[in-house]
């Protein structure tokens, strides 16, 4: 009710219309796009800087490989050619495009968090992301069985154990970088794991009674948190490089 005084008809409506949603996943693309030349800029200093530290290119890189994922995933849903395809997943208050590139591009920067953290063993780098990646990815389960809670219990118990499991390690190994400066690894452990957590509570907006009314909006927020978690996290990063 609060949100409906809040919200008007009109908003909600173009909101909730393909055409718009598309609109304003061509913009986010746009934004991720110029973060991309950002860290190709700063990929290109370190390179030619004299006193180039070799392990903050790879982390670039990753940071890089991320943010491209995003911002293609992104300009790829705004095609003309995908309309019928988003608006089949629309229509079923579902998106699995959205899980699927947030599944990729946030273990990238798991990756890049662990590295910082010390942990280069390749084992434990494939360890973290594949069970960081299943996590997020078993979410687009969660969402396509609501509101079959038999079927969606399986997977979100899944979900839950595998993405507390992954920050358990890593925050556990950050209680070793615990400085007074501002500026460290520890807290960047800290600052990524509460902007990720943000993802689960903007989901929970998924089963509310009028969530099919906002679907739109739901979109909108879940992408644009997505852009300015992930812009938070790369200037902590290359504050700390």
């Amino acid at each position: 009710m609060i949100a409906k005084l809040l919200i008007p008809s009109k908003v909600i409506i173009k909101a909730n219309s393909i055409k718009s949603i598309q609109m304003w996943n061509r913009k986010i693309g746009i934004y991720f796009t110029l973060l991309c030349i950002l860290i190709v800029i700063l990929i290109a200093q370190q390179i030619i800087s004299p006193t180039v530290d070799t392990h903050n290119i790879p982390i670039l890189l990753t940071i890089l490989f991320a943010f491209v994922i995003s911002a293609g995933t992104n300009l790829y849903l705004s095609l003309n050619s995908q309309y019928s395809r988003l608006e089949k997943e629309i229509n079923k208050n579902t998106n699995k495009y959205r899980w699927k590139e947030f599944s990729l591009s946030s273990s990238l920067m798991v990756l890049v968090l662990a590295q910082l953290l010390g942990i280069y063993d390749i084992s434990t780098l494939i360890l973290l992301f594949t069970c960081h990646f299943t996590a997020v990815l078993l979410s687009a389960d969660v969402e396509s069985s609501y509101p079959n809670k038999k079927k969606l219990i399986a997977p979100l118990v899944t979900s839950i154990i595998l993405y507390t499991s992954v920050w358990l390690i890593l925050l556990g190994r950050s209680r070793q970088f615990d400085s007074a400066s501002i500026l460290s690894v520890s807290n960047l452990a800290y600052l990524t794991y509460i902007l990720f957590c943000i993802y689960p509570a903007l989901f929970v907006l998924q089963f509310t009674k009028k969530f099919k009314e906002y679907y739109g909006i739901v979109e909108r927020i879940f992408s644009l948190w997505s852009f300015i978690s992930k812009m938070i996290f790369v200037i902590f990063v290359v504050a700390i490089l």
